[in-house]
């Protein structure tokens, strides 16, 4: 396995690039002449390179930080070289305009891909966003679009009873897949209400008025704001409003039965996407929530629309590509159902 090459500098007297035994001149900025030198496949230290070169008289520290160390650089570590008593989570997918307020900052700053998440930090997303936590088990919370999270508590490494993984859903919305030999308890808060997760697979919603909604898709949970929980069993929603108890409904309306149009694996060939995407009615349905992504996860989200009682809606301007979509219904009562099978088209543009 080749050793990675990394690249070192510091401010001398001259201009001269030095990389694996051959040298060539360099041109100098306007703060001083630059002495450039390579880390090879053949050191096995940083102190073998300052071996090679005793004139250098700065530290490894000095130099690191001279020439890493600077704001919103990312850094790449391996796992091995991190150790934690509680379980590790990082940023996983992310789209649109995401941002994340660490715990020793007090600023917003965009998220970069696996950023290293610790408690007490924080994640916003603005329209059109989102943006998956990763657990190192597997499991995963999704955060919706207008949504402001934090992480409480990462749990333990070697779960106990009194291990948590713990969330707090300051508003909007998420959606969450817990593996199912997960060992821990998960619980998401919100300002009035917690829900325990024995489940796999839910949906979380903060509301007007100090509202908190819970849709279980599979599994179960225990739904509490104020008073004894109420357990939630998979295909029922629950809601409780500024704090009373929560309030455990029918059944979530089902999905649709097809996915009409555009056909499965359609390829469709114009010079503009214009395309009516229309799926079966469900009788109980006074809406619908329609989702187009890159992946077949839908953690890549390029449109997502709420869309009345009609079973069908036009959607304009796409870009070319691989796009797979799914479909959920809204009853009377304010509860998503789960969604539908997911197909793909494939959008080209006609050859002029």
């Amino acid at each position: 396995m080749m050793k990675p090459r990394l690249w070192i500098a510091w401010i001398l007297c001259s201009v001269t690039a030095v990389a694996a035994g051959s040298e060539k001149k360099v041109p100098a900025d306007n703060d001083g002449e630059l002495f450039v030198v390579v880390m090879t496949e053949d050191d096995t230290s940083t102190q073998a390179l300052f071996d090679r070169y005793p004139e250098v008289s700065g530290s490894w520290e000095e130099l690191a930080k001279f020439n890493l160390l600077r704001s919103g650089h990312a850094i790449e570590i391996p796992r091995q070289l991190l150790s934690s008593d509680g379980i590790l989570a990082k940023v996983g997918n992310a789209y649109g305009d995401v941002e994340v307020k660490r715990v020793f900052d007090r600023r917003f700053i965009p998220v970069v891909a696996n950023l290293l998440l610790r408690e007490g930090d924080e994640l916003r997303t603005w329209n059109s966003s989102g943006v998956r936590i990763r657990f190192e088990d597997g499991s995963y919370v999704f955060v919706n679009s207008h949504t402001k999270v934090k992480v409480v508590s990462l749990g333990e490494q070697q779960p106990s009873a009194a291990s948590r993984l713990q969330i707090l859903l300051k508003e909007g919305s998420v959606w969450s897949r817990v593996q199912k030999q997960l060992n821990r308890e998960f619980e998401i808060r919100t300002s009035t209400a917690s829900t325990i997760i024995r489940g796999t697979h839910f949906r979380v919603k903060v509301e007007p008025g100090d509202a908190t909604r819970v849709e279980i898709l599979e599994g179960s949970v225990d739904f509490q704001a104020g008073g004894e929980p109420v357990s939630v069993r998979a295909q029922q929603g629950a809601l409780a409003v500024g704090g009373g108890k929560p309030i455990t409904s029918s059944a979530l309306p089902p999905p649709p039965q097809s996915l009409d149009a555009p056909g499965d694996q359609e390829v469709i060939r114009s010079d503009e996407f214009d395309q009516l995407f229309r799926w079966s009615p469900v009788a109980s349905a006074v809406s619908y929530h329609l989702v187009i992504a890159r992946d077949d996860q839908f953690f890549d989200v390029v449109d997502e629309r709420e869309v009345g009682r009609e079973a069908s809606v036009r959607i304009p301007s796409m870009e070319p590509g691989t796009y797979f979509w799914r479909v959920s219904a809204f009853g009377s009562d304010g509860f998503e159902g789960s969604f539908s099978e997911s197909r793909y088209f494939v959008f080209v543009r006609r050859q002029p």
